[in-house]
């Protein structure tokens, strides 16, 4: 070891003895912000704040991971590029939103791919999860094992019942920042107009959008029946959820704080999806109970409209051969 290294390392560790000796015996060596977009009463940020309890428990408070649900730090968008840059330590970012970082992020959104939750989890814990982990640490980010979950998406409108592909035609639907929702709305002769989870219940009550494209737990918790009329239960999209750091500020965390910061968010991961699932159960029965008329379209007839428009041939192309290979090894032939 040459000598300047061994004088930085003798020097990092006089820094960091000195920060902890400085600092109140109350606080905490390592304060991470986690940042997300859900609200305060959804199952993500319920099960983030019993994961950040842990984790300041088990680290003998050394780490704290303070949560900023509903928004609070920022948009999406604002919130990766925030984590990016190292101005936010952590996110629980929609695959989707990722993607416009991480292209094939938005691998696990092809439309109509999963036919339920046990498909789509066992194929984002296996070989196609860990092709997209290895695609975010290549941009800088340090992903977590286990994705979380806010459900499979429906669509919502207040202008008439949606029972066929045709019933979409015309209608302007609220998409988050994802290329793959532009597309699919797109397919069936229908507008996509990008806008962040925040700013969504304003678009439709002003009638700047028709409806939206939202898992049915959110439609609830945000109290989106408010403004919306009708809901479609059509399952159309997974939407799986990141926790992902930059790397930078991961790596400054000793080992032993990251495989415990992991650990938990891994398994409060595990329980967030039970808790989505359970909560998809029960939330058609109450929407109704609330005032919106709900339909079932039959998926079959959307894809055999997108098979021959060509809609999965193209995102094959986007994804590549590999990818596409792993998705289609987890839900069968979709081109």
């Amino acid at each position: 070891m040459s000598s300047s290294r061994q004088t930085f390392i003798a020097s990092s560790a006089a820094f960091a003895t000195i920060g902890i000796l400085r600092r109140p015996a109350d606080a905490a060596e390592f304060t991470y912000k986690l940042g997300f977009d859900e609200p305060l009463s959804h199952p993500m940020t319920i099960r983030a704040n019993e994961a950040a309890q842990k984790i300041k428990l088990d680290s003998g408070g050394r780490l704290e991971i303070q949560v900023f649900p509903n928004s609070q730090l920022g948009d999406d968008t604002a919130m990766i590029s925030q984590v990016r840059l190292g101005a936010l330590h952590m996110t629980l970012m929609s695959d989707g939103i990722l993607s416009g970082v991480v292209p094939l992020a938005a691998i696990e959104n092809v439309t109509f791919a999963f036919s339920n939750y046990k498909q789509a989890f066992e194929a984002m814990d296996g070989p196609l999860g860990a092709n997209v982990r290895a695609a975010i640490a290549k941009a800088g980010l340090y992903p977590f094992e286990k994705i979380w979950c806010s459900g499979f998406k429906q669509v919502t409108n207040s202008v008439r019942l949606l029972n066929s592909p045709a019933d979409f035609k015309g209608l302007k639907f609220r998409v988050p920042p994802s290329a793959m929702e532009v597309a699919l709305f797109k397919a069936v002769d229908a507008s996509a107009v990008p806008i962040n989870l925040n700013e969504a219940y304003a678009a439709m009550q002003s009638h700047l959008v028709d409806g939206a494209s939202l898992p049915i737990v959110t439609v609830e918790t945000l109290k989106f029946y408010e403004v919306q009329k009708y809901i479609a239960i059509t399952n159309h999209l997974f939407t799986g959820y990141s926790v992902v750091a930059n790397g930078e500020a991961w790596q400054a965390l000793p080992k032993d704080l990251r495989e415990l910061t992991e650990r938990h968010f891994n398994a409060a991961g595990l329980l967030e999806r039970t808790d989505i699932e359970n909560l998809d159960a029960m939330m058609e029965s109450k929407l109704k109970s609330q005032g919106m008329q709900v339909t079932h379209p039959d998926s079959a007839a959307f894809r055999r409209d997108m098979r021959s428009g060509g809609f999965y041939k193209g995102w094959r192309e986007q994804f590549g051969s590999e990818a596409w290979a792993l998705l289609e090894k987890s839900v069968g032939g979709l081109t």
